[in-house]
């Protein structure tokens, strides 16, 4: 099997960290117009605006790498402060499982792996907000999380390359 890589989309995210920011601003705005004079309207603006802003400034560009020949998962973050990368091999890792975030109603879920490792934390592989192309859709995501258990068990199978 090849090695292959994801890597996120921080356009996507810097864009919806400005978009928060703007609503945050306009909601500042229209707290003062009257006859809405509502100082709850005012700190939820306020609030927006600086997540936004701050979002907006740490998003960064992320990228993970599974190399079935050297039997390790590379995954390698940088922002505007710092760049780093972890490596994990596969002897290290005990489960995968596939994470949900949102729900169906609100029109926004996102779905990620964490991989389980026997001796660390767990590491959480196409995160929410990270905006990877597929990261959306379900079957995408599990056939990541199968991809990836091909790779870990040394699977050679044409299955487990898709």
């Amino acid at each position: 099997m090849d090695e292959w890589t994801l890597t996120s989309r921080p356009a996507y995210q810097r864009f919806f960290s400005l978009t928060l920011a703007v609503v945050g601003g306009l909601l500042m705005w229209l707290s003062h117009r009257p006859p809405n004079n509502s100082a709850t309207a005012m700190w939820l603006g306020v609030f927006l605006t600086v997540i936004g802003l701050a979002s907006a400034l740490v998003a960064g560009h992320e990228t993970v790498t599974v190399d079935p020949r050297a039997e390790t998962i590379t995954v390698t973050t940088d922002n505007a402060f710092t760049s780093d990368t972890r490596v994990v091999h596969f002897t290290q890792i005990e489960n995968i499982r596939m994470n949900r975030l949102g729900s169906a109603t609100n029109g926004m879920v996102f779905y990620s792996l964490t991989v389980e490792l026997r001796d660390d934390k767990p590491l959480t592989l196409f995160a929410p907000g990270r905006f990877y192309a597929g990261g959306m859709n379900r079957a995408t995501v599990d056939g990541w999380r199968s991809r990836l258990w091909g790779a870990v068990r040394g699977d050679r199978s044409p299955f487990a390359a898709a």
